[in-house]
């Protein structure tokens, strides 16, 4: 048997490789092989340089874009306010049934929370249904695109472009043709 992993996930291919092939633009950039893999090797031949060389300018946080004040998920939960700033990058963790499905749910419009307020850029944010949500500028990935997509026959293209659709459909759903 043999398992072909494609992966960027260096953590994972620390637990699975026996050998690493590097690409890049579409070439292969590098062979790791041996007992020893050589992962930082394997990195700089998949970036075209070393990971410290590069330069992020990451920019002050800015204005908040969503707050929570109060909110409660769950009727046992007990409430509590989230901040979220432009130019902020902020992962919510938790167990199953800590309330971070809930959380997304509230945002986007598949469940109401149970009580608090929820502020996008200022104004009241309480989406009734995912079309809401969408409309204010709320996105949601799937966390299962198989059990959750939107339409689980479509490919992550399709499902993406599904709340787009109207913008670009006349009279009875159809779409329009370039103009």
């Amino acid at each position: 048997m043999a398992i072909l992993y494609i992966s960027h996930r260096m953590s994972d291919i620390r637990r699975l490789a026996d050998r690493i092939v590097s690409m890049r633009d579409g070439r292969v950039s590098g062979l790791f092989q041996g007992p020893a893999l050589d992962y930082s090797g394997a990195v700089r031949a998949m970036l075209g340089h070393e990971i410290t060389e590069v330069d992020i300018a990451i920019p002050p946080p800015g204005p908040a874009m969503l707050e929570a004040r109060g909110l409660q998920l769950k009727p046992e939960a007990r409430p509590f306010d989230l901040h979220l700033h432009r130019n902020e990058v902020v992962a919510i963790t938790g167990l199953v049934g800590s309330g971070k499905s809930a959380l997304a749910a509230a945002l986007f419009g598949l469940e109401p929370p149970v009580a608090g307020d929820l502020r996008l850029d200022g104004r009241p944010h309480r989406p009734a249904r995912p079309a809401q949500a969408v409309a204010a500028g709320v996105f949601l990935a799937a966390r299962d695109r198989l059990i959750n997509a939107v339409v689980p026959g479509f490919d992550i293209r399709q499902n993406l472009t599904l709340p787009f659709i109207p913008r670009h459909a006349g009279p009875l759903g159809l779409m329009r043709g370039a103009a």
